[in-house]
């Protein structure tokens, strides 16, 4: 008896406790069903994606330094916009100089390793030209009003502007034999040495 009795009062607490669980708790009634809105057409850009620079966008100057016969010329493009943005970096630098002068010879002395460069702002990436300051000449040399470019895109080219002077000047021999080579070495995050 006194089983029958213990059995009994656990059955009544166990129907209680259930009881209260299933009035307290939230149930979830089947309602109808939320109407899914028509698929819109979306235009989908990457958030990693910069665009090519203008020149606006970037201070291409150069500094030389002469030193033992030879000038090397850092050459600099420095983003000075607001926005990150790209430029080609597999481009060679172009020198400019009189057709008259016909004893300039140019090399490209490393290969771009990288194809292009995203430049946030204050970034500058950097280059270098070098070139004997005189010591290839057995003749007088002339020095030559020369400009250094770059394209930074498909659809814009920069020129660089010397700190001292509005040209580079390039020594050129008398003797039409005596050569000047300009090396010239792609652009890269850091400073350039030859």
């Amino acid at each position: 008896m006194k089983r029958i009795l213990i059995t009994f009062c656990l059955l009544i607490v166990l129907a209680g406790a259930t009881y209260f669980l299933l009035k307290n708790s939230t149930t979830n009634s089947p309602s109808a069903p939320t109407p899914t809105p028509a698929p819109t057409s979306m235009v989908i850009t990457s958030p990693t994606q910069s665009a090519f620079c203008t020149p606006l966008q970037l201070q291409a100057s150069m500094e030389t330094e002469v030193a033992a016969g030879n000038a090397y010329v850092q050459v600099m493009l420095k983003n000075i916009s607001t926005t990150s943005c790209q430029v080609i970096g597999n481009n060679t630098l172009s020198v400019g100089y009189p057709n008259s002068v016909t004893n300039f010879t140019t090399d490209v002395k490393r290969q771009p390793t990288t194809p292009l460069f995203t430049v946030a702002p204050n970034q500058t990436i950097y280059a270098l030209v070098h070139y004997p300051n005189g010591p290839q000449c057995s003749s007088q040399a002339t020095d030559v009003n020369s400009m250094v470019s770059y394209a930074i895109s498909e659809n814009d080219t920069v020129s660089f502007k010397p700190t001292m002077g509005d040209t580079l000047l390039i020594p050129s021999c008398g003797k039409a034999t005596e050569v000047t080579q300009i090396d010239l070495y792609p652009f890269s995050s850091t400073q350039v040495t030859p």
